[in-house]
């Protein structure tokens, strides 16, 4: 099992749907969804996402493949570092989604996705 608080998804997520699967078949894991409190608000530029993943120590999970980058080679530069970004493919149905997490999170090795952006699944 991860050594993580949990994972931070962003509000274009369907964090609704996952969260309610999370909370009922995996409660240990923690939920975070940007724009609710104390996740970092909507629209919160990328570089604050990775602070605050890394000081909350939770992986983020996204659908952002675009600029998620670029931000986090600056950000690992700075010599900072992040417990991991999954960018997860929106083919992918919101069950879907939640059992992939519970899988990560059940299967993966404590530092395994450690200052990566990890396209999941892997396929």
């Amino acid at each position: 099992m991860m050594n993580l608080r949990g994972f931070l998804m962003d509000e274009n997520m369907p964090h609704r749907a996952i969260r309610r699967i999370l909370n009922a078949r995996a409660p240990d894991i923690l939920c975070w969804v940007i724009g609710e409190q104390p996740a970092p608000p909507i629209g919160a530029p990328d570089p604050e996402l990775l602070n605050w993943i890394e000081a909350n120590d939770c992986i983020l999970a996204t659908r952002n493949h675009v600029s998620m980058p670029a931000h986090l080679q600056s950000h690992l530069a700075r010599g900072a570092h992040v417990p991991g970004i999954l960018v997860m493919k929106s083919r992918l149905a919101p069950w879907q989604m939640a059992e992939e997490l519970i899988l990560i999170w059940g299967a993966s090795l404590a530092d395994e996705y450690v200052d990566q952006i990890v396209y999941w699944p892997r396929t």
